[in-house]
Formats: structure tokens, sequence, C-alpha cells
């Protein structure tokens, strides 16, 4: 059980419809199959540079780290604050079967309206670990994980390059190849060998690239802290409200 402490907000140019559509969007949440509102409280409707501005503050119990996740993302709280537990014990099943649904539902938001995340080029492109490095990562908490996104650019090398720069903060990369997708149009195939942070930095990179295969290699089991839990949920409620902000900017 996941025990959080959510503030939602709505936004209408009528205070009585702000609150209104917050009122169905909390009745929402609370229908939604294995989530529990123990209290809700609303503050009065606020006039925010010509819009009024709705807020609630809920307590929810969610059975799982399915139903915690994917709420995040419907409901896009601008607050998330959890209050248990200490962490969570998963296996790595229970792990792709969430981050698959995942990738499944922004496949589809992303195909339905074009939406795509520029990469960072932060970071120089790495590739290559000795075995006592990948060693260490694992004792430390590293996913170590196989895992193909498409990836656009001018070539396949600068496609496969442009991933590792983006990813280099998130994961220690071991082996990296790339060949042309069949769609074309300047897609790559892009297959890495990685040894990945955390919980958290895997769910990102799933939701930058929706990879086509992720494969979980070690550990068998995965322990997700508090804090990791916290900030998955603030990423996926963060990707709410940016890809609502891209498509308000066309």
């Amino acid at each position: 059980m996941i025990t959080a402490e959510l503030m939602i907000e709505a936004q209408s140019n009528s205070a009585q419809v702000a609150e209104g559509e917050l009122r169905k969007l909390v009745r929402r949440l609370s229908s939604e199959r294995g989530v529990r509102v123990v209290r809700e409280e609303y503050a009065e409707p606020e006039l925010q540079e010509g819009l009024y501005s709705c807020m609630v503050e809920l307590v929810a119990e969610f059975e799982s780290l399915r139903e915690y996740l994917m709420c995040s993302m419907r409901y896009a709280p601008s607050v998330i604050y959890l209050r248990a537990p200490d962490g969570l014990s998963l296996s790595a099943k229970e792990l792709l079967e969430v981050l698959g649904e995942i990738i499944s539902h922004l496949r589809r938001v992303y195909a339905a309206y074009n939406l795509r995340f520029k990469p960072s080029e932060e970071y120089e492109p790495q590739v290559g670990l000795e075995e006592y490095e990948a060693e260490e990562l694992l004792e430390e908490g590293a996913i170590h994980v196989k895992l193909v996104a498409e990836v656009r650019g001018r070539s396949g090398e600068e496609a496969m390059n442009a991933f590792l720069s983006d990813v280099a903060e998130e994961a220690a990369v071991s082996r990296a190849k790339w060949e042309p997708s069949p769609d074309g149009g300047g897609r790559y195939l892009v297959g890495v060998d990685a040894y990945v942070n955390d919980a958290c930095s895997l769910l990102s990179m799933c939701i930058r690239y929706v990879p086509i295969i992720v494969q979980i290699v070690e550990p068998e089991v995965i322990r997700v802290s508090m804090a990791e839990l916290q900030d998955m949920g603030v990423e996926l409620a963060g990707l709410a409200l940016d890809s609502a902000h891209m498509l308000m900017q066309g």
C-alpha cells in the first residue's frame, strides 16, 4: 500500500466551473480500481492572471506501484508527498509490467498528438565498462538492463550518440549499437546494454524514448526507496503537465 498526499488544480474563467471540474476529477480518481481517497479538502477558487484556480488537497491510498504511477500520470498532481511506505521491494518482472503499461500508454499519446522530446546534448557519449566497474555499480543499487529505442538522426551514428549523451547521467553504458529502423524516415534503432542508476532513472528513460524492448538482466529483486517512489510520481505528473503545455503551444 502506498499512501500519498496530493494537490490537484483546475482552472477556468469561471470559479464555479473550476470547482465543479475539480470535484469531477476527484470522483474519477476515487472510482479508480485499487485507489481509495481518505481525505479531501478544497480551497476557495482564486483569480490568477485572468483565470480562476481551484485546488484540492487529498490523502489517497494506492494498492500497488501501478495504481500510484498511472494515477500520477492521469491526474497530474502539482504536489506529491509520500507518507508510506519507507520503500518497496519489487521483482524485475513486476517493475517491467508497470513500465510496459506506462510505455504503451505514452506511445499512444505521443503518436496521437505527434509529441517528441528533444534529447539533451549536455554530456559526452561514453561506452565501455570494465567487469569490476559493472560489479561495483550493481553493488551500489544499479539495474542492469538491455534496451532498444527508436531515435531520430541524420545518421545512425548521430542518433546513437544523441541517445548516449542524453542518458549519460542516468546510466553507464557497457555496449551500444544501431541499425536503420524498418520504418525509415531518419529513424534508427539504438540498442544498449547499460547499468541504470535506479528505478526512477529507468522510468525517466522510458518516458523520453518509449523503448521497443526493455529487459532487466539483474538484479532479480529491486529495492525502490521512498524518495525514488516520490520522484517517480512527480516525474509522471510533470510529464502530463509538459505534454499539455506542448499541445497548447502547437
